[in-house]
């Protein structure tokens, strides 16, 4: 066991060096200039704040997100809710809840929005005509089994809808509609190891309908949105500490592409009432605290993250609550 101990503290190490020596490098052709990049932001201010980590931590309020299969290890139900403040106007919302169901499975709900409001609108000359509002929507299902006490399955199918204001007559938005597919399985190898793996937007399409504007032969078109794997650790090598590590792959471009690989990497740190968190995305550095409070209904959580953006002009915040009841 001790041996053990000790090769997952040097593979710890070596994937943290890893994150840190191509943090400069990772996000140059990254999918985030796809269609969909609303869904690879992370989600939940704890996760987000331990490098946007999560294959393999269960029992994790967002679960749905990063690997479905972590619902079954769910010990309570929980309704979730989270804010994303963004430079430019833009942010995003998440609301949901989820629940353990017996003998071993879990389900989840939620809704997610992306998009930024009070757009100014100006004609030709400058003057102003309306606010507008952009959004990229995202309705979700996910449900998990547990054929054994140490792994888990899940599968997280999801809605999307993309509105773009004012294109059509009248002033009517266009809508773009699409369907995926997330598939997910964890194991506990042992009681402070769990390793993870998700295949993400399986079939994933954005389906536009636009011979109102373009004409009948560029009416229908497709924007397909990239299909990654994400895989990882998480170790827990005190009981008040847990260490993660997830590794996104896009296996489009991972042949001739060295930017195909993204490492990341997180720590957390635990001491009731308060919990603090650090990590590295790929990209940057991220890190945050959550609070935990007694409330009449049953446990709540606060968590907050912020994590240092290089292009945006400002950086990122972001403000989750979690209810457990």
């Amino acid at each position: 066991m001790q041996l053990l101990n000790k090769l997952i503290l040097y593979l710890t190490t070596f994937t943290l060096i890893i994150c840190f020596s191509f943090q400069g490098n990772l996000y140059a052709a990254q999918p985030g200039r796809q269609a969909g990049g609303f869904l690879r932001l992370g989600l939940g201010a704890d996760r987000v704040a331990m490098g946007d980590c999560g294959v393999a931590l269960v029992g994790a309020d967002m679960n749905w997100y990063y690997n479905p299969a972590g619902l079954p290890f769910q010990k309570m139900r929980q309704a979730s809710f989270s804010y994303r403040f963004m430079s430019l106007d833009r942010k995003i919302m998440y609301a949901g809840y989820s629940m353990p169901l017996e003998p071993r499975a879990g389900l989840a709900i939620g809704i997610l929005r992306a998009g930024t409001d009070d757009i100014d609108m100006r004609d030709s000359n400058g003057n102003h005509i309306d606010w507008l509002s952009h959004s990229e929507n995202l309705i979700h299902g996910s449900f998990a089994v547990q054929p054994h006490p140490k792994v888990a399955l899940g599968l997280s199918i999801k809605w999307l809808i993309n509105a773009v204001p004012n294109i059509l007559d009248n002033d009517k938005n266009l809508y773009a509609y699409g369907m995926s597919v997330d598939l997910g399985a964890q194991v506990v190898v042992l009681p402070n190891l769990k390793l993870g793996l998700q295949i993400r937007d399986l079939g994933a399409t954005y389906s536009w309908e636009t011979s109102e504007v373009w004409g009948d032969e560029l009416g229908a078109t497709e924007d397909n949105l990239p299909i990654l794997i994400r895989c990882g650790a998480a170790w827990d090598p005190l009981p008040i500490i847990t260490v993660a590590s997830d590794i996104i792959i896009d296996p489009e471009r991972a042949g001739d592409d060295s930017d195909a690989i993204e490492p990341h990497f997180g720590i957390e740190y635990r001491q009731p009432p308060f919990t603090l968190r650090t990590g590295s995305n790929g990209k940057t550095f991220t890190f945050g605290f959550g609070l935990e409070l007694n409330l009449k209904i049953g446990k709540a959580r606060m968590d907050y993250a912020v994590y240092l953006e290089d292009i945006s002009p400002d950086d990122a915040h972001l403000v989750s609550w979690v209810i457990e009841f």
